[in-house]
């Protein structure tokens, strides 16, 4: 399991904490050491001078007053190699062969009280001179430990800590933000995979996974406006060919007529009549795009009502009847419950033609389209040709057309299921397909 990563203000204050006690808690190891190390050298020679101070000194208190004794006290010390201070009970000094201002070298004094009974008669202070057993120790070491106390092992041990926390700052803090930083500037020229460091500094980590969040999203969106770029271009080219087809088809009858190709009366009313059907399909197509911008770009409001759906769709149906006729087909509705809802009439009698116009379109001649109310849907069925199971994701889309159905006769506009999807959805609803190939076509609208 991967560890919590620390915030800057507890890195900092772990760092504080170690600037200012472990300098401390490592000079007063190492002194502590050093004096423990000192002293057991001088140890190691107390057992030898013990039976001497005991015998020799302690034993001999009561000659304290005699001179010749202190005189002999003083080559048996300078033969033991010590020095000796000796107070009696009132502290008062009564002999003492230690030089003044203390002595050089390695040394250990070990204090002997005088005891006769329970009471203290005085104490000996011992001083061992001699060189210790042990290898002797660097003089530096002493030097710096004597002379300038831990003060040294302090600013060691911070300049040791100071390097370390330099050099982490360097690695986990300062390269990290260069890289976030590179990796912001490939962002700005739509270079999106970068890699982005892993750090034990939160707040860096979090920043890294910002970014890279911000990556992904970036990507999904450059990729999404290039896709939408291409339709637009698609769409735009798809609108220029609908448009100039019918208007080349009414020029060109128009100059028929103009130039007396036309030369009956029969031939141009002829002529008359498909362009009148020609512009009442350019008609049709500068509508259905009005509509779709509308409701795609415009964000046309709805203009909410009680609507019995069972009602609108029936008249909608009759309005429908002699487009079905002219195919002999049977258009039939049924209704299966009262469905009432909030809507907006007129866009959603426009949702509704275009799916059924749509199943009209593309039912065969003598086919069937019947369109069926419940309490909380209508439904358009078609025994047509049904809908290729990869392309019922793509029938939604503007200026899409199956590729059975590319010619201008069974094709429609493009933009009437599109415009649908829109106006139901707009009302909070979806548009459900179920279709099988040979069988035909059901459009389900729930709200």
């Amino acid at each position: 399991m991967r560890k919590e990563a620390l915030s800057i203000k507890q890195w900092l204050l772990l760092f504080l904490l170690l600037f200012m006690v472990l300098p401390l808690l490592v000079t007063r190891g190492v002194v502590s050491l050093y004096e423990g190390w000192h002293a057991s050298e001088a140890e190691s020679f107390l057992p030898s001078l013990e039976p001497w101070v005991n015998e020799d000194v302690l034993s001999k208190s009561d000659l304290w007053k005699d001179i010749g004794w202190q005189e002999e006290m003083e080559m048996e010390a300078e033969e033991k190699e010590v020095e000796l201070k000796i107070f009696d009970g009132e502290d008062k000094l009564l002999f003492s062969n230690m030089k003044q201002g203390g002595s050089q070298g390695l040394s250990f004094l070990e204090e002997y009280p005088l005891m006769d009974g329970q009471e203290r008669q005085g104490t000996v202070y011992v001083k061992d001179m001699r060189s210790p057993v042990m290898p002797e120790r660097p003089s530096w070491l002493n030097y710096l430990v004597n002379e300038w106390g831990g003060g040294f092992i302090f600013l060691a041990v911070f300049a040791l800590i100071l390097i370390i926390g330099s050099r982490f700052i360097r690695k986990k803090i300062l390269l990290p933000v260069k890289e976030l930083k590179e990796a912001a500037e490939l962002i700005s020229t739509r270079q999106f995979h970068s890699q982005l460091p892993s750090t034990p500094v939160k707040e860096l980590n979090d920043l890294s996974r910002s970014i890279s969040a911000m990556q992904v999203k970036l990507e999904e969106s450059t990729t999404r406006q290039a896709q939408m770029e291409e339709e637009r271009k698609m769409f735009i080219s798809s609108i220029i060919h609908d448009l100039r087809t019918p208007l080349f088809s009414i020029r060109g009858y128009l100059e028929g007529i103009q130039k007396g190709v036309a030369d009956t009366p029969e031939k141009r009313m002829n002529y008359v009549d498909i362009s009148h059907r020609k512009a009442n399909v350019l008609n049709q197509l500068i509508d259905e795009l009005h509509m779709y911008t509308k409701m795609n770009l415009l964000d046309a409001k709805l203009s909410l009502q009680q609507v019995d759906m069972g009602l609108l769709t029936e008249e909608l149906v009759i309005s429908l009847m002699p487009l079905a006729k002219e195919k002999a087909q049977a258009l039939s509705i049924r209704s299966e419950g009262d469905f009432v809802a909030d809507a907006d009439p007129f866009l959603f009698s426009r949702a509704l033609e275009n799916i059924i116009g749509n199943a009209i379109r593309y039912t065969p001649s003598h086919g069937e389209v019947t369109v069926t109310v419940s309490s909380s849907s209508i439904a358009v069925e078609d025994n047509g040709e049904g809908i290729p199971p990869h392309e019922i994701h793509s029938i939604f889309q503007p200026l899409y057309r199956g590729e059975h159905s590319r010619n201008r006769e069974t094709g429609g506009s493009g933009l009437g299921l599109a415009i649908a999807k829109q106006i139901v959805e707009r009302h909070g609803g979806q548009i459900e397909v179920e279709s099988c190939m040979g069988k035909g076509s059901t459009f389900i609208i729930r709200l």
